[in-house]
């Protein structure tokens, strides 16, 4: 308790200027990192989402940027677009507010990067206020092209804005506009039963890390104990 008292005296006696100077440390101590900017709100974000074998968070930016600009023979410049890594999804975001832009950019399915050409998948992000739905049972491969031109809806008032497929699955999401989730969609003429879209953390069964799908998986040819999570175990392990 005396401790405490003349600790506080010692600092009721600080000069101003030592006084300022420790405030302004402990402040920059208890000050959080903060994260990036949001991108613009009107923009058209544009996600690159790698195949297997590639961290994007080890590219730096710029070659990235680089690398999306020659993907799209120069049509434009940096100045034409904004470019954000996501570690934790291992996904690249491009953000633009030309509509011209943003269709060459959705047309990117290769990078270049340090040499070797490396796949990528590119898709719009949907905007708020959309719903979502996924159906199953469509093979796997399937083009955003294909997807669009065959699904359509017969609920009154619901649109079909965009499809894709979930990686190497044979199920497809689908946004759709409207006050609500149609119960069917039909492709080809055949019915698809629609279920509610709901994101999960995404658990990788290769690296065990969250953030994305096994079949991106960055490392794919990384030895991981499935029991207890250890890298490279030693022959033998339990």
């Amino acid at each position: 308790m005396e401790k405490a008292v003349k600790a506080n005296e010692k600092f009721e006696s600080d000069p101003p200027a030592e006084k300022q100077k420790r405030e302004a440390t402990q402040g920059f101590r208890r000050r959080k990192r903060r994260g990036p900017p949001p991108l613009p709100k009107e923009d058209i974000k544009i996600i690159l989402r790698p195949h297997k074998g590639l961290w994007v968070k080890n590219i730096l930016g710029l070659e990235l940027s680089r690398a999306v600009i020659d993907a799209c023979q120069g049509s434009f410049n940096g100045n034409d677009f904004l470019l954000r890594v996501h570690p934790g999804s291992n996904i690249v975001i491009l953000s633009t507010p030309s509509m011209e832009v943003a269709s060459r950019l959705r047309g990117i399915s290769q990078l270049k990067i340090r040499g070797p050409i490396h796949a990528f998948n590119a898709y719009v992000a949907d905007p708020k206020g959309v719903l979502r739905g996924i159906v199953h049972a469509i093979p796997a491969g399937t083009s955003q092209d294909e997807l669009m031109e065959n699904l359509r809806v017969r609920t009154q008032g619901v649109n079909i804005e965009r499809a894709r497929m979930l990686g190497s699955s044979k199920t497809a999401i689908i946004t759709f506009t409207g006050n609500v989730l149609p119960r069917s969609v039909y492709i080809m003429g055949a019915e698809l039963i629609c279920y509610p879209y709901k994101p999960t953390v995404q658990v990788c069964k290769i690296c065990l890390q969250t953030g994305h799908r096994t079949d991106v998986c960055p490392t794919p040819n990384v030895n991981v104990c499935l029991k207890c999570g250890a890298r490279e175990p030693m022959q033998g392990h339990d």
